[in-house]
């Protein structure tokens, strides 16, 4: 129609882009030790960044891009690094976080006292990988048998080395056989004839170990 006016109008509709964000803390950390998280804003959206925040453990909001943190418990964390721009885009960003639980150790042998030459066996129980600090072996039970006093250790490690060693250890005392002297007045007495026993006695231990004299034929004490 000649008589009909159009008008017409044009807007720009913007479409607002997510920023994008990343961050590198992947390897295992010891149950409650501090640990810095550091979050990376690869690009914005094209928007200023309004807000960085961290969420851990399903549980856990801490805001700002680098933060410091500890978990009570061992464990593989989930932990979310989240970036939001002006206008409302959001980008987030998840990596598992493994958490070493302490490693724990025990000898269930107390400190004891063997004599020479005698074997026994130590026991060892643990909730983590360990060894033997004298010959590295990784059996829960250590058969010994020591010449002189020997301290054995037990050493536990956490599962992926994050944590300090655990340890344990038990003394074993090894008494050694005592030093004797005796000289006869004489060897082939004659009936009746009285003899005389020279003793000398050196204790390897200590002064309270006792002296019993038996006679070879009957074994009763002299």
């Amino acid at each position: 129609d000649a008589n009909t006016c159009v008008d017409t109008a044009f807007s720009t509709l913007g479409i607002a882009q997510n920023p994008e964000v990343n961050f590198n803390n992947t390897v295992p950390h010891c149950v409650n030790t501090i640990f810095n998280l550091s979050g990376e804003i690869l690009q914005n959206g094209g928007s200023p960044i309004d807000s960085v925040y961290w969420f851990i453990d399903s549980t856990s909001y801490i805001s700002g891009q680098n933060i410091s943190y500890s978990h009570p418990t061992g464990d593989t964390i989930p932990v979310i690094f989240f970036a939001i721009n002006e206008e409302g885009c959001i980008d987030g960003l998840q990596q598992n976080i493994i958490i070493d639980a302490l490693a724990d150790v025990n000898i269930l042998n107390q400190d004891t006292v063997i004599c020479a030459g005698e074997t026994i066996s130590l026991f060892a129980e643990s909730n983590s990988n360990f060894i033997w600090k004298i010959d590295s072996s990784s059996n829960s039970t250590l058969l010994i048998n020591p010449t002189e006093n020997t301290v054995y250790t037990l050493v536990g490690f956490s599962e992926n080395n994050a944590c300090p060693n655990a340890e344990d250890e038990v003394l074993v005392e090894v008494l050694q056989e005592p030093e004797y002297m005796v000289n006869l007045s004489s060897e082939k007495p004659g009936l009746g004839t009285p003899v005389f026993i020279d003793f000398s006695y050196t204790p390897q231990y200590s002064n309270l170990d006792s002296i019993t004299w038996l006679a070879s034929d009957t074994k009763n004490e002299l």
